[in-house]
């Protein structure tokens, strides 16, 4: 215990020597009190850069004289940690989430609880992944809609008076034998005969949808479906068809607390920071742009004065999303997209506020060369080989997958490309109605992106002009169709895998479970904004095409 003693004691003179030392190569000097009380301080925290990053700030405060007591010494080392710890809540307040690096949560169903699978995994699968990738989208839907009021039996006699109606969901396997109008949860699929079927974890039956009434939603193969009906001949009768209803974000969270389904977990203690940065940050912005033709002839004039327009007002992040080229580019003509990168560094240098204090993030196109020529999400980012410029003059630049998430203080942000409303359309085997009135909860609710102008639409055409268009349109277009379609199946792409090629071995990547906060749906088709169950989503449309953008404002 005395050797201990004696050896703290020679490791604290040892320190001692060693500020006073760095203090007198500034010209400063601390008295003995001041001394001891930094002493003690990096003992306690572990640190010794502690002396080092109060000599990088000292500078900024007036001293009575070069000679430090230990009041001032306090004084400086508290403005010094807050002002550490501000920066560090900024630096974390945009987090990136390449799709290849989302947790892959399993749900059991024997524990009724979700575990995270750590296994390595290739980026293609064999055909026991095929098979995974069903299998885990219907049990998570599955576990979802088990927990809903529609589908939960009253426990007590009693409360049938309150629970007037209420459905039971039937496996496919005990429709066989047991007559009567029945409901189904199930998978649409189709094989060789061009008939379609429903299939669920343990048998498959062919249907009949030619009589199927359908509420809002689009339904296409490989989407999970609720249907009620009837078995008839070996044949079910479908007279009722509808996509399982998705759960509120809070209810998820609520019912498995501490999992972290959406990225790398943030610091616990660092999180209530991030809730009062963000109400701090109310005017910060997250412009969204998409189709960014870099080799259209007008596009950087249009980045540029977009940039010019956001120098004074520094949003927190732009998201750039593809295609980069109005055309593929094959061959020799790569080579061309770096020097296209190279010229947008070039602009984006010309306002240093926003190299200072905004997030670039680039997310590809479906044609953007992402070192795999086969078309198959998710997509990797863009090669070094095209962006080095932009990453080694630019702090905060990201180039990331297609999908994406993005994490802005507590808010979760999913970000993809892809054209497809026109591709749910196409491959919807039951045509939507979009002259059908919302459900209590359905409805379309609009929300503001952007309060000043320029925020929705750099084009000549007037913003108000549109948003009165819009509020003539039918209650219900094809656009709110595909947000409810998409949150209802937890996830991003519900297409059948030769339309949509998917990974089988990263699918998990596209779940939207639990609905994130913001949904961006960058799409050729005309921008249109829906809030769904608590999750607004939005289509910036096309940059290139007529210069639109969105301006959305987290807080």
């Amino acid at each position: 215990e005395n050797f201990r003693v004696v050896a703290d004691e020679m490791a604290d003179a040892q320190l001692k020597q060693r500020i006073s030392k760095a203090f007198k190569l500034r010209g400063l000097t601390l008295k003995l009190p001041a001394l001891n009380h930094l002493v003690r301080v990096i003992n306690e925290q572990g640190d010794e850069t502690i002396t080092d990053r109060f000599l990088e700030s000292v500078d900024k405060y007036p001293l009575p004289s070069a000679i430090i007591d230990q009041s001032t010494l306090e004084q400086i080392l508290e403005s010094v940690f807050k002002n550490e710890d501000q920066n560090s809540v900024v630096e974390e307040s945009v987090k990136v989430i390449n799709a290849f690096d989302a947790p892959r949560w399993q749900y059991d169903d024997a524990r009724k609880s979700f575990f995270l699978d750590t296994q390595p995994r290739t980026l293609h699968g064999d055909a026991a992944a095929k098979i995974e990738v069903f299998r885990n989208r219907l049990q998570l839907i599955q576990q979802r809609l088990m927990r809903q009021d529609m589908f939960s039996p009253p426990i007590l006699p009693g409360d049938l008076v309150h629970k007037q109606e209420y459905f039971t969901l039937t496996t496919i396997e005990d429709l066989y034998g047991n007559p009567g109008v029945k409901c189904v949860l199930g998978m649409l699929t189709q094989f060789h005969d061009g008939r379609f079927y429903l299939e669920d974890l343990k048998r498959m039956v062919k249907v009949d949808l030619s009589k199927a009434k359908t509420v809002l939603g689009l339904f296409t193969e490989n989407c999970i479906v609720v249907a009620e009906g009837e078995l008839i001949n070996d044949e079910f009768h479908v007279t009722a068809l509808g996509n399982p209803q998705a759960e509120l974000r809070s209810d998820t969270l609520r019912t498995f607390p501490g999992i972290d389904f959406f990225g790398p977990p943030v610091d616990p203690q660092l999180l209530p920071k991030l809730a009062v940065y963000e109400q701090e940050a109310r005017d910060k912005a997250i412009i969204v742009v998409s189709d960014v033709w870099l080799d259209h002839p007008k596009t950087m004039d249009k980045l540029r004065e977009l940039f010019s327009g956001y120098q004074l007002d520094v949003p927190a992040a732009f998201v750039f999303m593809g295609n980069f080229t109005a055309r593929p580019l094959v061959g020799g003509d790569h080579g061309k997209l770096k020097a296209y990168f190279d010229q947008l560094c070039n602009i984006i240098l010309e306002f240093p506020a926003l190299v200072e204090g905004s997030h670039f993030i680039f997310v590809p196109g479906p044609s953007d060369p992402c070192g795999n020529a086969l078309n198959v999400v998710p997509r990797h980012g863009l090669p070094r080989t095209f962006t080095s410029t932009l990453q080694s003059k630019l702090r905060h630049v990201h180039f990331t997958s297609n999908p994406c998430r993005i994490r802005y203080c507590t808010q979760e942000i999913v970000v993809f490309r892809e054209d497809i409303v026109n591709k749910m359309r196409r491959n919807a085997i039951v045509a939507p109605d979009i002259d059908k009135k919302p459900a209590p909860g359905e409805a379309s609710k609009k929300r503001s992106v952007g309060d000043h102008e320029g925020d929705l639409s750099m084009s000549d055409k007037d913003d108000r002009d549109q948003e009165e268009e819009k509020e003539e349109e039918p209650s219900i277009d094809l656009t709110q169709h595909i947000v409810k379609t998409l949150c209802d199946e937890s996830h991003l792409c519900p297409l059948p895998l030769p339309v949509r090629p998917i990974y089988w071995n990263f699918d998990h990547s596209l779940y939207l479970y639990p609905l994130p906060d913001i949904l961006i749906l960058g799409d050729k088709h005309n921008q249109y904004e829906h809030t769904y169950n608590g999750c607004f989503a939005f289509n910036p449309s096309s940059f290139s095409s007529d210069w639109s953008f969105v301006a959305y404002k987290p807080a």
